[in-house]
């Protein structure tokens, strides 16, 4: 979505999402990313999530795009569209605006980066009291 207008830009599916659910999945990432661009001030739908209307967290503003996923936990949603903005983000201001594989992020940096997201997945887990 546009940051600026609120314009969908694209909507795609990762992966395979089950026929009972792809709709579902849809509709929520289109809500987080709307409320978040009616909340100018916010970086992430976390801010003004309402589990019960179904306002869910996992967009993520960037400075062009707001990025924004359903389908994992809401940590996990969150923490996924912050990894793909910090790396369109990278390769947007490093490329005047335009996509060059040369500008995405190095193996050993998104090792590093997925490695650091595991480890918040893993945290959150455990203080929920899951995990080994």
């Amino acid at each position: 979505m546009s940051n600026d207008t609120g314009k969908v830009i694209l909507l795609a599916f990762i992966g395979e999402p089950d026929q009972k659910k792809w709709k579902k999945y849809m509709r929520l990432a289109q809500e987080k990313a709307e409320r978040l661009f009616k909340h100018p001030g916010d970086m992430t739908s976390w801010d003004s999530r309402d589990d019960a209307k179904e306002q869910y967290p996992g967009a993520v503003r960037g400075t062009r795009y707001i990025y924004s996923f359903s389908g994992f936990p809401p940590y996990g949603d969150t923490l996924a569209m912050a990894c793909v903005a910090d790396e369109m983000e990278h390769v947007l201001a490093n490329s005047g605006g335009r996509l060059e594989p040369e500008m995405w992020i190095s193996a050993q940096d998104r090792q590093a980066r997925d490695a650091a997201v595991t480890y918040a997945l893993y945290n959150e887990e455990v203080a929920k009291g899951h995990g080994c």
